[in-house]
Parts: C-alpha cells; structure tokens; sequence
C-alpha cells in the first residue's frame, strides 16, 4: 500500500493567505505600500516567498508592484463597487433561474433565520459576522442553481464582496436597518 504524505502549505502559500486576507480585512487599506522585507519580517519567513505571493498577488489583481518601492494595494473605486455589485446579481439571478420553484421557495424559507441572524449581529455590532453572514447569503441565492462554474465564479467574487464590505463599514452602519431590508425583499 502507497502512503501519501501529508501536502503542506508552502511559505509563498501561506504569505498569500496572509497578505491577502489583509487586504480584505482593511488591515492592509487600499493605496497603502507593502514592504517585501518587512511583510517576510512579520510572516518570520525569507523574501523568496513572499516576492512569489507578492507577484501571484499582481497577476490576481489585489495589489500593484512597483520594483524596488513596494507594492501598492489595489483600493476599490466607485466603479469597482458597481462592477462587484453588477456581477454579483447576474450570477446570483443565474443561479436563481435556473433552480426549481420549488427549490426557490424552499431556499426563501431557509434564508429566513439568516436574516435575523443578521439583524442581531449588526445589533451588536459584529461587522466581520455580519460581512461572512452577508457572503454566505448572497452564496446561497447563487449555489441553489447548482451550476459548479457559477459557484466557481461566486467563491472568486465573493473576496472582492469582502474587501469592498469591509471598507464600507461605516456606510453598513448607518444603512444596516435598509440592507436588512433588501435582504427581506430578496425572499419575497
């Protein structure tokens, strides 16, 4: 019998996950320089890795390298929010179209503890939950058409919905009686 070994998550991996996530989170904002040095510095790792997930960072879109200065992330514009929004509605629609009706209306009944759950997280005012509940249901709304290339699709989006929550927490805030509100009119 064959024993397989264990895959480990490289450093350039793990550089990745990190500095990604930063960016999603805010903690590293749009417009803000990263350093080479000082992100393998704080990751306790050597530069090769983190120039690697640097560079596969670029080619994703999150950051912009500039040799020898650092490497800028990439903020959302008005125009990259519209864009989010845009497609997240026509692969939510897609999904949506494309499941039975009675599907649709067995989801709508399934969201509905969802959209208190929410209601209770910006209560408190939890808005990493309340940005991962908000994925999770406009997820839901794509996934019920069971389309693996639209799911595909919707995992990658769903970083960029991420990133552009979290950088509108305070607009999320003020609105969150209305976001309920949408969410509420989605299910009728």
């Amino acid at each position: 019998m064959i024993e397989l070994e264990e895959k480990t998550e490289s450093s350039a991996d793990r550089a990745i996950t990190y500095i990604r996530k930063a960016i999603i989170d805010g903690t590293f904002p749009g417009e803000s320089m990263l350093s080479e040095g000082q992100l393998a510095s704080q990751l306790s790792m050597s530069r090769t890795p983190v120039r690697t997930a640097l560079a596969r960072l670029q080619d994703e879109g999150w950051i912009r390298i500039y040799p020898k200065s650092g490497a800028l992330v990439r903020g959302l514009t008005p125009e990259d929010v519209a864009d989010i929004v845009d497609a997240r509605v026509v692969l939510e629609t897609s999904g949506v179209t494309r499941a039975t009706s009675q599907v649709r209306d067995r989801l709508a009944v399934d969201l509905l503890p969802a959209i208190e759950e929410q209601r209770q997280v910006l209560a408190t005012g939890d808005m990493r939950r309340f940005v991962d509940l908000s994925v999770e249901f406009h997820g839901a709304f794509l996934t019920v058409g069971g389309n693996p290339y639209l799911i595909d699709l919707g995992d990658r989006l769903a970083d960029r919905q991420r990133q552009m929550l979290f950088a509108h927490q305070e607009a999320m805030r003020s609105r969150s009686d209305h976001i309920i509100d949408e969410h509420q009119h989605l299910l009728d």
